[in-house]
């Protein structure tokens, strides 16, 4: 307080309000000091990224690449005409494929199975057929029939090209074509192949006709799906392909659980064509499927559809009776209707012998030929279409011990279920019957049923009589 105020409290009779001590300044802590630095590596900073725009999108992640599912062809190589369907694993569908333009005289879905040689060339299919000179070899699939030493029923075979050679060339140009299709099909990646094809159960059994008939797909196999492959294509020299190809004949077939490729009884087809259809009832069932060479006849018990399904064929006959033999009675006028009567005749022998032969391995007891009650034949193959041939089976009740009453004979055409018509031929499925072998084939062989040759279908023995008691024997005690 300075003196002015002093005197102004004088003369006003106040005094003044002595100051309040001042509070003393806050104590301050004493700076820590600071922990000494070890030298460390000097880290930079991460750069801080741009934030994305709306205009611009985030780049997009890689997805992983999803395996292609492996494709079945069902490869149905005959004497007239070759048949092929596709089936990807795990599909219920599989598709009809049509490698061959359409030609009068096969059926709209089949290449003829027909090879010529002109001027040391090879050409194929419907090619082949409308081409004028040089040899055309005609039914392959009958000449494999017989052995190499056995008799050769055309000229052209005893002075040209081995059949084994033709038809490993054929089967390669036919697979070339199915490869670039799945490759057409499939742009983000080949999938793996497995090709099933079918064979004469004579083939099957005989192991040396087996082991033949695997050495011609392996062959064929090889020069398209192969490292070193070679595809043959319409035109191709004979000579140049003869060397690779004979060397491919003679190699050692692998192992049937490491090959791509597998050969299965012809009979068998059109039964695991069958078992598709949810319709199919177990029991008894004869296929006949005539082709334009042969004929397979076979007697089988199909069990109930499912995992362990087992089909038993009890006999099996494969002879040289075609549409051919048929075509060519019909083209000698009057004098061919005894040739055809003939035919039908030896057809009838055949389908007898057949059912009875299977039939007498469950005559001796009497609960297992209680299944012949029911017996149903079903029809392959477009010479089975044939009226004569048809109402010989129809006429041609197998003989039976079973009253006409309790028993029941059914003839029938099985026609594939959940199949894939191709829409750029714009055909029906009229024609679908004749493509029971290869619907079957494409099947995965994991799927098929567990098949039992006849030579492992062993007679049933006689029935044990057991004596029954007396009525109330008990209490004679």
């Amino acid at each position: 307080m300075n003196i002015w105020d002093r005197v102004l409290g004088w003369l006003t009779g106040h005094r003044a309000t002595p100051p309040e001590p001042k509070a003393p300044p806050p104590i301050r802590p004493a700076p820590k000091k600071a922990p000494a630095r070890t030298p460390t590596t000097r880290q930079s900073r991460p750069t801080p990224q741009p934030t994305p725009s709306s205009s611009q999108p985030p780049p997009a992640q890689p997805q992983p690449r999803q395996e292609v599912p492996p494709v079945i062809v069902g490869l149905d190589f005959g004497t007239h005409s070759t048949k092929i369907m596709l089936r990807t694993r795990g599909a219920k569908q599989a598709n009809v494929l049509v490698l061959d333009q359409r030609m009068d005289g096969y059926p709209w879905f089949a290449v003829p199975s027909l090879v010529r040689l002109y001027d040391g060339r090879l050409f194929f299919g419907r090619q082949a057929a409308e081409a004028s000179g040089g040899t055309l070899y005609r039914s392959l699939k009958v000449q494999l029939l017989r052995p190499h030493d056995g008799p050769v029923e055309q000229e052209t075979f005893a002075t040209g090209p081995e059949p084994d050679l033709l038809v490993a060339c054929y089967l390669s140009w036919i697979l070339e074509r199915v490869r670039a299709h799945i490759v057409a099909s499939h742009p983000h990646g080949e999938p793996r192949v497995f090709l099933n094809m079918a064979a004469p159960m004579n083939h099957f059994e005989k192991e040396s006709l087996k082991v033949r008939y695997l050495h011609i797909i392996q062959s064929a196999w090889e020069s398209v799906f192969g490292e070193k492959s070679f595809p043959i294509e319409q035109g191709a020299v004979l000579e140049k392909l003869r060397p690779r190809l004979q060397q491919l004949l003679k190699e050692v077939v692998p192992d049937r659980s490491s090959r791509p490729f597998a050969v299965l009884p012809e009979t068998v087809a059109p039964i695991v064509s069958l078992s598709l259809d949810p319709r199919m009832t177990p029991g008894m069932y004869m296929i006949v499927d005539m082709g334009a060479g042969t004929t397979e006849l076979s007697v089988n018990h199909v069990d109930e559809r499912g995992a362990d399904q087992k089909v038993l064929c009890y006999h099996d006959e494969s002879v040289v009776i075609g549409g051919d033999n048929f075509e060519w009675a019909d083209s000698q006028g009057p004098q061919g209707e005894a040739e055809t009567k003939q035919l039908i005749k030896a057809f009838r022998r055949v389908f007898a012998t057949t059912w009875h032969t299977g039939y007498m391995k469950d005559r001796p007891n009497p609960a297992a030929h209680g299944r012949w009650r029911n017996f149903r034949v079903l029809l392959a193959g477009g010479a089975a279409r044939r009226r004569e041939v048809e109402r010989a089976i129809v006429d041609r009740r197998p003989f039976s011990n079973f009253p006409v009453a309790e028993e029941r004979y059914d003839v029938a055409w099985h026609c594939p279920t959940d199949v894939i018509l191709d829409k750029s031929v714009g055909e029906s499925g009229d024609q679908l019957a004749l493509l029971a072998v290869a619907h079957g084939l494409s099947v995965p062989r994991q799927q098929w049923p567990e098949f039992f040759p006849p030579a492992e279908v062993e007679q049933q023995k006689d029935a044990e009589v057991v004596d029954m008691p007396p009525a109330y024997w008990y209490l004679e005690r």
